[in-house]
């Protein structure tokens, strides 16, 4: 973040990096304001999200506040999938649904506490999910831009036509799988089981439901293990530059562990497949056209050539410009041409 400030103000530009909450911040004052390392926002979701549409009515957000909203819970990956964009499959289990799996009951522990003002990066604007909402109960400010109706409050079966409506999912018996809840960042709460592991998935899942998460259940590509996972970063709507980490998830380490958000990151040339499935995700977000900046997450299937979607960054995606020095230019030209628009 310093060095990308700095560039803007070599530029001209008057730049200043704000924490989201602060409440002197006058942000009807700046023409733009820039979401970038605001990494507790999972911790604060509700309270982040009030601030974006505060912050959106009296000045232009990048991303939108509609944006952001869509993208705070993975459940997008059902919306991206009704748009026939190759996805890595996902089932969904609401807290209210645990239950019916055998789920145990659990106490709901402490609350993590918030992270303290001076241990935030005070070039951005924190974020916080709060627990994930039910399904059928999603804020409906705009942010669902699927054809399919929405689940009725308590509903939980899906259908083809309604892919938003979280299913119960079924432990693979046959594959390594990945339990996580729909809102977090740096693989929070995410954890990798064997088969053989179902009674330590479960707790898992208890925990997730304990603590009011919606968890979500996906098979484990293996091909993570040989090809990694390709990180290609957009901004002002042009491909910046793409990277590529190793598994993040190790056999055997547990949900709540600490963990290496992009080990072995290096830089990476996407591949024609790789540019043409990121670009079909972009194209099928919500307010496609007002996205200034984003990431996505790309791993191999089981098929050779078999390209998906792992995940969509739209919030507050980490830009690896320490990894991409001659890319601070092109961010700071699409930055002051947004600023100006």
């Amino acid at each position: 973040m310093p060095v990308l400030l700095d560039a803007l103000r070599a530029a001209g530009a008057e730049a200043d990096g704000v924490c989201w909450d602060d409440a002197e911040a006058d942000w009807a004052g700046y023409d733009l304001v820039v979401l970038r390392s605001t990494w507790d926002y999972s911790w604060r979701a509700a309270e982040f999200m009030a601030w974006t549409e505060r912050c959106g009515k009296v000045t232009r957000l990048a991303n939108p506040a509609e944006v952001v909203r869509w993208n705070t819970d993975k459940r997008y990956l059902g919306d991206l999938a009704a748009a026939g964009v190759p996805v890595v499959p996902t089932s969904y289990l609401a807290p209210g649904d645990l239950a019916g799996v055998g789920v145990p009951v659990v106490p709901a522990p402490a609350p993590a506490p918030t992270p303290a003002p001076g241990d935030r990066a005070a070039s951005g604007i924190p974020v916080v999910p709060a627990p994930t909402p039910a399904p059928g109960d999603r804020a409906a400010s705009g942010i669902p831009v699927v054809p399919a109706p929405h689940p009725t409050p308590g509903s939980s079966a899906a259908t083809p036509d309604n892919p938003r409506i979280p299913t119960p999912p079924r432990l693979p018996r046959d594959r390594e799988y990945v339990v996580k809840p729909t809102s977090g960042a740096g693989a929070r709460y995410a954890a990798r089981y064997r088969p053989e592991e179902r009674e330590a998935a479960l707790r898992h899942l208890a925990r997730l439901r304990a603590e009011g998460l919606t968890a979500m259940v996906q098979p484990y590509m293996r091909g993570i293990d040989v090809g990694g996972e390709r990180a290609l970063q957009f901004f002002g709507g042009r491909l910046l530059h793409a990277s590529r980490k190793r598994a993040v998830l190790a056999p055997g380490t547990a949900y709540d562990a600490d963990k290496v958000a992009h080990p072995g990151l290096e830089p990476w040339t996407p591949t024609p497949a790789e540019l043409a499935v990121a670009e079909s995700a972009l194209a099928a977000v919500p307010g496609a056209r007002e996205v200034l900046y984003a990431r996505v997450d790309l791993v191999d299937g089981d098929a050779a050539g078999d390209v998906r979607v792992m995940e969509l960054e739209l919030v507050e995606p980490n830009l690896f410009l320490f990894l991409h020095p001659g890319s601070v230019t092109g961010v700071r030209d699409a930055i002051l041409a947004a600023a100006r628009s």
